[in-house]
């Protein structure tokens, strides 16, 4: 699984905009904007709620889960971005959504699927 991984991120890394690598490099995410809105939305290196939409002062107004399962990390994040940059609406339709304030109100134990909260 290693292998398939590193290959998801030289693959992510050759689809991202200088500015995107850059974040990803220094900051672990990357910024994308949504075809059919404009928004801005962040994603994180990650698998499961890591698609945090902005607003206007780049702050998290909630955040998105979208991902297939047993796919390496870099893989899932690529698809996100192309997702967003070329088909946002029907994307979020499929994804899951948490509010900033809950998402950050609930306490995360060791099992991830406990703490998910659906909206």
């Amino acid at each position: 699984m290693a292998e398939a991984e590193e290959r998801s991120q030289h693959l992510l890394r050759s689809w991202l905009s200088p500015e995107q690598l850059a974040q990803y490099d220094t900051l672990g995410h990357f910024t994308v904007v949504g075809s059919d809105t404009g928004k801005r939305y962040r994603i994180l290196r990650g698998r499961a709620f890591n698609v945090q939409e902005l607003n206007a002062d780049d702050k998290e107004d909630c955040t998105w889960c979208f991902t297939p399962e047993g796919v390496p990390t870099g893989d899932v994040n690529l698809a996100q971005k192309i997702a967003l940059e070329n088909f946002e609406n029907q994307a979020l339709r499929i994804a899951n959504q948490s509010s900033a304030s809950t998402w950050h109100s609930v306490e995360r134990p060791s099992e991830p699927r406990s703490w998910m909260r659906w909206r």
